[in-house]
């Protein structure tokens, strides 16, 4: 059964029908999260995130504020202009994170989502399931080599999505996870769209490998080559 926006104010939020126990607005509240004990730590490496307890619904998860990027943060921080409830960042990613989950796509499982209407404005945050047993790829290669086949697994999550002819509008060394088993999984998907065409798919390659080499010139990550890239690439084109 699809969850459905409920309301309570200025405040609108979405639970997922496969929680035992629906979210409310204040699941989402970060400062009355950490004074209930709830919140187990930061996300390393992944902005304004957090791991934490929903005791509600015995679930450990991820909750991520939505912040703005670019110059225009500099005049507002977290404010995004309202123009309708299934609009906004938080909604859109919930449902496109759903869809992706019923395709059985390698990324996280949506648990909620919350909008908070300020005027013309709005704030927004977003749960996730947490993926166990996880370190994001740029981590990942500060302390230590990967495989050949590891690169490989990581291209062919990518090729995975992009089958499914979904665009990544971010894809860095910091919104891919991988786990002790050396499972691949996707994140951060704020902003992502599904696309027709194909000519986006190299450049959102690209962009990881524009990310990948920016970690190594800056002395972030040591262990990644050409021969990786290319092994990532050989993973991508695995039918």
């Amino acid at each position: 059964m699809p969850a459905s926006i409920r309301q309570s104010n200025d405040c609108y939020w979405i639970s997922s029908s496969r929680l035992s126990l629906e979210l409310n607005c204040e699941s989402f509240d970060i400062e009355k999260l950490t004074l209930a004990g709830a919140v187990r730590s930061e996300a390393i490496g992944r902005a304004s995130a957090w791991f934490i307890r929903l005791e509600t619904a015995q679930e450990n998860a991820v909750l991520r504020h939505y912040y703005r990027g670019g110059q225009v943060a500099r005049i507002s921080a977290d404010r995004f202009v309202w123009t309708g409830i299934k609009k906004s960042r938080a909604m859109a990613e919930f449902h496109l994170l759903e869809w992706m989950c019923e395709q059985n796509l390698p990324v996280p499982e949506p648990l909620g989502a919350r909008v908070v209407k300020q005027g013309l404005f709005y704030t927004c945050d977003l749960i996730t399931r947490e993926i166990s047993d996880t370190e994001t790829l740029s981590r990942k290669l500060s302390m230590a080599e990967l495989s050949e086949q590891q690169w490989r697994d990581v291209g062919a999550a990518i090729k995975r999505l992009h089958e499914y002819c979904v665009c990544h509008s971010d894809l860095n060394a910091n919104n891919i996870l991988i786990s002790g088993a050396g499972v691949v999984s996707l994140i951060d998907f704020d902003r992502c769209k599904i696309k027709g065409g194909s000519h986006w798919k190299n450049k959102n390659l690209q962009r990881l490998k524009r990310s990948l080499d920016k970690l190594t010139l800056h002395n972030k990550i040591s262990h990644f080559s050409g021969a990786n890239w290319q092994s990532l690439l050989d993973g991508y084109q695995v039918p």
